[in-house]
C-alpha cells in the first residue's frame, strides 16, 4: 500500500519550525533590566513572567519589549495588581506564640511622632536618594535627654542605625513630614497610570498592526484591563 503525502503550504512550514526553535525565557527578580532588553532583541526567545517572583519593570524599559513580550509582561503585571487588591481586603493572622516574630516587628520600631513619616533606608543608593529629598536621620536621645522630658524630633544623640548579627549598619531610620510623603504617594499614584495608559495604548496599536499582516487564525488577541483575552 502507497504512502498518501499530504503537501504543506511553505509558509506554514516557516511557522511551524520557528515555533520549534522559540525558547521560553521566565524572567525572575534577578535579571537586570539590561539582560532583559537583552533577551528580547533575540527573536527566537519568548520572555515570560512569573507572579510569585513578578519584578515591575521600568516603563522605559516595558516600552522597548516587542509586542509578544509586552503582551506577557502586561497580563502578569495586572495580575500581580489584582492579587495585591485582594490580599490587602484580608487580615493576616498572627502566632502569639511565636517570640520571633515580636522580635522581628520590634526592630522595625523607630518611635512615634505625630505627623511625620518613618522609614528605614538600606546604607547606599536607597539612604543617599532619600536624603537628596526632605528625609532627615533620626537621633537617638543623650544620656541626659533620658533622664529629663524631650519632644521627639529633640534628640542629638548618636544616630539610629540597626545593625546586623555582625555589628554591621544594615539600616538607618529616616523621616520626613507626613503630608509631604502623601502627596509623593498621590504624584507616583497619577504617574504610575498615565505612564500605563500610555504603554498600553502603545501594546493595542502594535497589536493592530501586525494582526493586518498575519492571517485571521493567527491574529494576536490583545488583553483587556482585567487581564483577560479579548475575543
Amino acid at each position: 500500500m502507497s504512502e498518501t503525502k499530504v503537501a504543506i503550504p511553505v509558509a506554514e512550514k516557516k511557522r511551524v519550525k520557528k515555533v520549534e526553535q522559540t525558547q521560553k525565557v521566565v524572567i525572575s527578580m534577578d535579571k537586570s533590566d539590561a539582560v532583559v532588553l537583552q533577551l528580547n532583541m533575540n527573536e527566537a526567545i519568548l520572555l515570560e513572567w512569573s507572579i510569585g517572583s513578578f519584578r515591575r519593570l521600568p516603563p522605559v524599559v516595558v516600552e522597548k519589549l516587542r509586542p509578544d513580550n509586552m503582551r506577557a509582561y502586561l497580563i502578569t503585571e495586572t495580575k500581580v495588581d489584582q492579587r495585591a487588591a485582594r490580599a490587602s481586603k484580608v487580615e493576616v493572622l498572627r502566632n502569639p506564640l511565636n517570640p520571633l516574630t515580636g522580635y522581628s516587628e520590634s526592630r522595625e520600631v523607630i518611635r512615634p511622632r505625630r505627623g511625620w513619616h518613618q522609614c528605614w533606608a538600606n546604607p547606599g543608593r536607597d539612604f543617599d536618594e532619600k536624603m537628596r529629598g526632605p528625609y532627615k536621620q533620626v537621633r537617638l536621645p543623650t544620656e541626659a535627654q533620658k533622664k529629663s522630658t524631650y519632644e521627639p524630633g529633640d534628640e542629638s544623640g548618636e544616630i539610629f542605625q540597626r545593625l546586623n548579627g555582625e555589628g554591621k549598619v544594615e539600616a538607618i531610620a529616616l523621616e520626613c513630614p507626613e503630608h509631604l510623603f502623601k502627596a509623593y504617594l498621590e504624584w507616583m499614584s497619577s504617574q504610575s497610570g498615565v505612564r500605563k495608559a500610555t504603554v498600553k495604548t502603545d501594546f493595542f496599536t502594535a497589536m493592530e498592526n501586525i494582526n493586518r499582516e498575519l492571517p485571521r487564525d493567527s491574529r494576536i488577541k490583545p488583553i483587556d484591563d482585567t487581564g483577560d483575552l479579548q475575543d
